[in-house]
């Protein structure tokens, strides 16, 4: 089974839980690369293509994705320039987008690598990132892993504790 399944089927949690759920879609953390707001997004229904899924799961899934970029930003406040959104689905087939943050700062903590004729190299970042700050489960737990969590969390809920729109 999937890894996407095995989190809907509640057989492994992503670090922090989930964070958003509703009939469509699902918003987790990353389970394995330890980036805080760095977040996962996939339909509910197993569907391992963006041209298989329905309207209502394009609709939800940019809806909530536009959402959970947002609070990441502001969470951060200056310091994530960008939210990327990229999807390979090649680790898991279960269709899904990776909200992976860019910090201030990291492009040149990276150098070279991190550049391309000048300008920022985000697929180089996000795949240095991926091969190197890879860990376990348990170390994702950081106190700036769970805190972000809990902001996008409560953030993913209107007051009146109904859905996002």
């Amino acid at each position: 089974m999937c890894l996407t399944c095995c989190i809907l089927e509640g057989k492994h949690i992503p670090p922090g839980g989930v964070l958003y759920r509703d009939s469509l879609v699902v918003l987790h953390h990353c389970c394995d690369v330890k980036l805080p707001g760095y977040l996962i997004l996939s339909p509910v229904r197993h569907v391992e293509g963006y041209h298989k899924l329905t309207d209502a799961e394009v609709t939800a899934m940019a809806r909530v994705s536009r959402r959970a970029m947002a609070l990441v930003m502001q969470h951060s406040g200056d310091l994530a320039e960008k939210v990327y959104l990229v999807s390979f689905c090649e680790e898991t087939l279960h269709f899904h987008w990776h909200l992976f943050p860019r910090y201030s700062g990291l492009p040149a903590q990276l150098g070279e690598v991190a550049h391309q004729n000048g300008q920022v190299d985000g697929p180089e970042i996000f795949r240095w990132v991926r091969r190197e700050w890879k860990v376990t489960l348990p170390e994702m737990e950081t106190p700036e892993i769970q805190e972000i969590n809990e902001y996008i969390r409560r953030g993913m809920v209107d007051k009146t504790s109904t859905a996002i729109s």
